[in-house]
């Protein structure tokens, strides 16, 4: 059974913060020009995961109230 590692990768350079807060304006600016079907594609995991935490809320205080007319 031959069970070789794969490539490694190091990264020992130091974070340089304008080239971090560079690239992090880049990806802002990407995701506020992206349309709402792009968006939905993107990160369907994270809309998914709102609508049932938003759901579960809703419902469980609908649940909680006493129905009076």
């Amino acid at each position: 059974m031959n069970m070789e590692k794969g490539p490694t990768a190091e990264h020992n350079e130091p974070i340089q913060s304008d080239v971090l807060a560079a690239e992090a304006s880049q990806a802002a600016a990407a995701e506020h020009e992206m349309s709402l079907w792009q968006a939905i594609k993107t990160y369907p995991k994270a809309i998914g995961w709102s609508v049932l935490l938003s759901s579960t809320l809703i419902m469980g205080e609908w649940a909680c109230r006493p129905l009076t007319l």
